[in-house]
């Protein structure tokens, strides 16, 4: 899964989502100044203790990215995760 943090008015994290949006990519943007809920509150936590204090921070399964888009990343990060799961699933049917 895909998760984009973001904050209002950032250029950066309009970008980010326009790379997403543009190549059809499902993502699950998180505003950090709407959340209270504690998914969001964690991940704030998350972000301090990791140094992180700049968005967008994008979220690929465990691999994060954080301010700078960068494309060539985000594309070798998804065919890994594919080239895992077609792995995965040939393991399960031998």
């Amino acid at each position: 899964m895909i998760k984009i943090y973001t904050l209002p008015d950032c250029p950066h994290c309009d970008i980010a989502k326009k790379f997403f949006k543009d190549n059809s990519l499902k993502y699950k943007e998180i505003n950090l100044k709407q959340g209270g809920n504690k998914d969001t509150i964690e991940m704030k936590k998350k972000f301090k203790q990791l140094g992180i204090d700049t968005v967008p921070v994008i979220v690929i399964d465990d691999e994060y990215i954080i301010s700078e888009l960068d494309e060539d990343l985000i594309w070798r990060i998804l065919n890994d995760r594919k080239k895992e799961r077609k792995e995965r699933n040939i393991q399960k049917n031998s």
